[in-house]
C-alpha cells in the first residue's frame, strides 16, 4: 500500500503552524527557520504535518525517529519505510510507503514554461514530444515530474543526470532500474510519483483538518 496525502496550505491555520512548529525536534525547527517569507515556512510545516499524520496512524515512529543520508535524504533508521515530500504553489504532497522506494512531485502546471530552457535537461525525442503534444505544457509537467521524481527516488543529488532519466507510458528507466509511474491531477497541479514494486495507491486529501480518502487506485502494469 502506498499512500498520497494532499494538503492546501491555506487549510492550516497559523495556531496550528505555531503548535507543530513548537512541537518539532531542534533540528527541523531550525530548518524551517532558516526561510524568510511566510509561505515557504508554511510549506515546509505542512509537509512535516503530512508526515507526522502518516507515521502516527500507521507506525510507531515519530519525527524524531528521522535522519538525513550524506545527500539530505530523510529516512529512519532500522526500517523499510519510504517517505517524500514536494510541494508547489499552496500545495504540499507526501507519499509513503513500508514496502517500497519512492520519490514524489508535485507541479503547478498553469505556470507558463520557456521549453528552450530546458534542452540540456530533457533528450532529443522528449522535446519533439512536447512540441508536437496537443497541450504542450501539459506534456512538460508530466516528463518534468516524472525526472524529478526519479531523481528524488534515487536520492543521491543525481541532478545532472536527469536527462539519462527515460519515461515510457507507465514505467520510467534509469540506470538499469525500471520504476513505475503514477500521476494525479488536480486543480491545475499534477503530481508524479515513482515506486519500484505495484501497489495500490490511495489518494488523501486534509479538508477542514479531516483525512479524506478521494481516490484508490490500482496500477495496471504494462
Amino acid at each position: 500500500m502506498i499512500d498520497i496525502l494532499i494538503v492546501n496550505i491555506n487549510e492550516i491555520s497559523q495556531e496550528d503552524y505555531e503548535n507543530l512548529f513548537a512541537s518539532l525536534p531542534p533540528k527541523m525547527q531550525v530548518e524551517v527557520s532558516r526561510y524568510t517569507l511566510k509561505k515557504d515556512k508554511q510549506r515546509t510545516l505542512a509537509g512535516k504535518l503530512l508526515l507526522l499524520n502518516y507515521l502516527t496512524e500507521n507506525t510507531i515512529f515519530t519525527l524524531f525517529d528521522i535522519s538525513k543520508t550524506s545527500y539530505q535524504k530523510p529516512y529512519i533508521k532500522n526500517s523499510n519505510l519510504s517517505f517524500n515530500i514536494s510541494h508547489s504553489g499552496d500545495y504540499v504532497v507526501c507519499a509513503c510507503s513500508k514496502f517500497n522506494t519512492i520519490g514524489i512531485d508535485i507541479e503547478d502546471t498553469s505556470q507558463q514554461i520557456e521549453f528552450n530552457d530546458f534542452h540540456e535537461v530533457l533528450s532529443g525525442e522528449e522535446f519533439q514530444k512536447i512540441l508536437n503534444a496537443t497541450h504542450s505544457l501539459k506534456e512538460f509537467y508530466r516528463i518534468w515530474t516524472g525526472k524529478e521524481g526519479v531523481l528524488k527516488a534515487e536520492g543521491k543529488g543525481l541532478l545532472g543526470e536527469i536527462k539519462e532519466v527515460e519515461l515510457a507510458k507507465n514505467t520510467v528507466f534509469f540506470k538499469n532500474k525500471k520504476y513505475f509511474i503514477f500521476s494525479y491531477s488536480f486543480n491545475n497541479y499534477l503530481l508524479s510519483m515513482i515506486y519500484q514494486n505495484p501497489k495500490e495507491i490511495r489518494v488523501f486529501k486534509i479538508i477542514k483538518k479531516k483525512k479524506v480518502l478521494v481516490e484508490t487506485f490500482k496500477q495496471k502494469i504494462v
